[in-house]
């Protein structure tokens, strides 16, 4: 965990009843995409919030680039990580720009406005999440999957070393899922960023991440390289729904039942 921008050790997070995990011990290094897996109610959003810092942990420590994160300022934690929530709000109107933008809080201070170089940040942000032109829409008139994809560019324009989303590809059609994905992998891999990304599909986990986390339930978890954690025993207690990897020419695709 020397070299991780972000680590969990011995970590316990509990709601309500739920055991989300027990003893977790996690390490997300430069170039790394993650994988969050868990079937409906297993804690993924209340995992990611306990990692961002939101909620506290039952037990255990967690560690941005070396540091306890409960010791950094809000402002300095936010420079280097980054939090797509599942769900926005907006009910004040506002235009798409001003939304991106925001993202540019946590590197200005207290009375100082956004600069001619934070605007073209928030531009090329929502040019590389298939938003250039809807600079002057209203954020109350975009479509869920529009949202989304200002939500993720909200983040990039944060600029963080990493990037915690929750359920990024929801709502999207399979080419701006794909096209998301592929995006949050590339910044790992060129930027050396790291990524934990909640999803519902170990296809799309396969195809776009190095690694996965895999809520098995009752506090257990399995997590590592892709392809040693996504197989069909893991999957199959993941989902408690029989799922089988099967690989053919270079291919890998995931059968349910």
């Amino acid at each position: 965990m020397k070299d991780a921008l972000l680590a969990a050790r011995g970590l316990a997070v509990q709601v309500g009843t739920v055991t989300v995990c027990r003893g977790l011990e996690l390490a997300l290094a430069p170039g790394q995409c993650w994988a969050l897996l868990g079937r409906n109610g297993a804690g993924k959003t209340t995992l990611l919030h306990t990692l961002a810092g939101l909620r506290p942990a039952r037990a255990g420590d967690i560690r941005l680039a070396g540091r306890p994160l409960e010791a950094l300022p809000r402002r300095e934690a936010a420079r280097r990580l980054g939090l797509l929530p599942q769900a926005f709000d907006d009910p004040f109107p506002g235009t798409v720009l001003e939304a991106a933008l925001s993202g540019r809080h946590p590197h200005l201070g207290l009375w100082e406005w956004e600069g001619a170089e934070d605007v073209a940040r928030a531009r090329q942000a929502l040019a590389r999440v298939g938003l250039a032109g809807f600079e002057g829409r209203d954020v109350r008139t975009l479509s869920g999957g529009e949202r989304r994809r200002l939500g993720l560019a909200t983040v990039l324009v944060q600029d963080p070393a990493v990037l915690l989303l929750d359920e990024p590809a929801s709502h999207l059609d399979p080419r701006h899922r794909h096209r998301v994905l592929e995006l949050v992998g590339a910044l790992c891999r060129e930027d050396n960023r790291a990524a934990l990304v909640s999803l519902h599909e170990p296809e799309l986990a396969w195809r776009h991440c190095t690694h996965a986390l895999v809520l098995l339930g009752n506090g257990e978890t399995a997590a590592g390289p892709r392809e040693q954690v996504l197989t069909d025993e893991v999957l199959t207690r993941c989902y408690d729904y029989p799922v089988r990897r099967l690989e053919a020419s270079g291919e890998v695709w995931f059968r349910e039942g």
